[in-house]
């Protein structure tokens, strides 16, 4: 849709415009219908969200660690554009930190500690509103609920069958 309203075509001269990146709030991040199947079995989890930056790196909020019988995580209304990466560790003790394990694994499915993660762009979530904001601006837009099915998440789609994750769960 991008390249159509912006015109392009396939052996025009130069590079396509970039994507426009509005700027969303962020509020909660829920497991629903099971997405951690046996918490009793998990060590205390945290969410890293990732925004920008070579390989979407740059430090956008880390929470601080959950039990993992928890069903909803307050992600503190922050702002995130462009390419988003939200990715779900346990924490593995003393000093962790899911930032420095992601940051220092060379694939982002191999950092310690990882139990999933999902990237999205903001632009191709369906924003419901005439005005959306970018990056540079403080009035990010509000969106609907974005659900991604456990079958779609890193990592986690491979554990269904294990029983890590119940088949049918999702994280909104």
């Amino acid at each position: 849709a991008h390249l159509k309203s912006t015109g392009c075509y396939l052996h025009m001269p130069g590079l396509p415009p970039l994507c426009p990146k509005p700027a969303i709030k962020l509020h909660t991040l829920d497991f629903k219908n099971g997405l951690i199947a046996k918490p009793s079995r998990m060590r205390p989890l945290r969410v890293l969200l990732q925004s920008g930056g070579a390989n979407i790196s740059e430090y956008v909020l880390e929470t601080a660690s959950f039990d993992a019988a928890t069903q909803s995580v307050s992600l503190d209304n922050v702002s995130v554009c462009g390419d988003v990466r939200v990715s779900v560790f346990e924490d593995l003790g003393g000093n962790f930190s899911a930032f420095d394990a992601m940051t220092s694994a060379t694939n982002a499915i191999k950092a310690k500690g990882i139990v999933f993660l999902f990237l999205f762009h903001t632009n191709f979530l369906h924003l419901h509103l005439a005005a959306s904001a970018d990056c540079n601006s403080h009035d990010a837009v509000q969106h609907e609920p974005f659900v991604i099915p456990v079958e779609e998440l890193d990592k986690a789609h491979k554990k269904v069958k294990r029983g890590k994750h119940a088949a049918g769960s999702s994280v909104v």
